[in-house]
């Protein structure tokens, strides 16, 4: 699993480690919003609880390493917030 993942700044972040998998590469990005939380900082905050992934300038530079490192058998989830899906569709 591949996880493209962006959130805003008033999230609730450890709150919500528990919903996501630790088996699944993340690549970490901030929605193009003022809210937007610094990637670095998102990346961090997974990062020192056993997650693992790869810091990416936006969205769409996210999405773009995670569709070249998965495989046509692999998913591809993007989320954590609603402006990171508006930033692709």
């Amino acid at each position: 699993m591949h996880v493209v993942l962006g959130m805003v700044n008033d999230k609730d972040v450890l709150s919500l480690l528990e919903l996501f998998p630790k088996q699944a590469q993340y690549y970490f990005c901030s929605p193009n919003v003022p809210r937007g939380l610094e990637a670095s900082q998102l990346a961090q905050i997974f990062t020192e609880h056993g997650f693992e992934g790869s810091l990416h300038t936006s969205v769409k530079d996210a999405l773009k390493a995670a569709k070249q490192n998965a495989s046509k058998e692999d998913m591809i989830y993007i989320g954590g917030s609603t402006f990171v899906v508006a930033e692709i569709i």
